[in-house]
């Protein structure tokens, strides 16, 4: 077998290992005592929980930046970036809305110190319609990995906003949640194990030759 067949089949039995994500951060959406109303600029968008949805709506048309964030944040590490991903869950999103999604950045003692814009969708122009009318919640997972934060940033929050065609437009959310995964400190030592034996036997190899 190759060398490189010989790596991929240990990375693959040490990937046994892997850890799973820990969630460190988390809105159920049961209780919006703890979120706020960013940018309001038709003057009466609102949102209102029934102990299991958060329902976040607009009755004025033609309405961009209806904003919203929680007052919580999540832990941080920008070295790390690519072990962070968010997870929205949407129940419903009517016809005529759409949402747009950033991270707030936050320094060590909590102050602002700026926003990563197109979080999701990924492209400025764009707003995702994703959760139009579904029968149920449905799920979207995003690496956080390929976006650029700045460095003294300590802790984040997610914040969203609203777009309307028509009025009374609404925007149902069941789950939103920020995941931290690192590989356990064994399966680094048995990855490294790995790669060390494969090149081992790669440099038998070619002193036979």
């Amino acid at each position: 077998m190759k060398v490189w067949n010989w790596i991929v089949v240990g990375l693959v039995g040490v990937g046994i290992g892997w850890a799973n994500g820990d969630i460190i951060w988390q809105e159920d959406f049961s209780d919006l005592s703890d979120w706020f109303i960013v940018s309001n600029p038709g003057g009466d968008g609102s949102m209102n929980s029934d102990g299991s949805y958060g329902t976040f709506s607009e009755p004025s048309s033609g309405i961009s930046g209806l904003t919203f964030a929680p007052t919580t944040r999540a832990a941080f590490d920008p070295t790390q970036k690519e072990t962070y991903s968010m997870e929205i869950s949407i129940v419903s999103l009517t016809w005529s809305a759409s949402h747009k999604w950033a991270l707030d950045e936050f320094d060590s003692s909590g102050t602002y110190i700026g926003t990563v814009w197109n979080v999701y969708p990924t492209e400025s122009a764009e707003r995702s319609t994703l959760g139009f009318d579904p029968a149920g919640p449905v799920t979207t997972n995003i690496s956080l990995g390929n976006l650029t934060f700045d460095s003294a940033t300590a802790y984040i929050a997610p914040k969203f906003d609203i777009g309307t065609g028509d009025g009374g437009q609404s925007f149902v959310l069941d789950n939103l949640s920020i995941t931290q995964t690192i590989p356990e400190p064994a399966t680094m030592n048995l990855i490294g194990l790995t790669l060390g034996s494969a090149l081992l036997a790669a440099r038998r190899r070619i002193s036979r030759r």
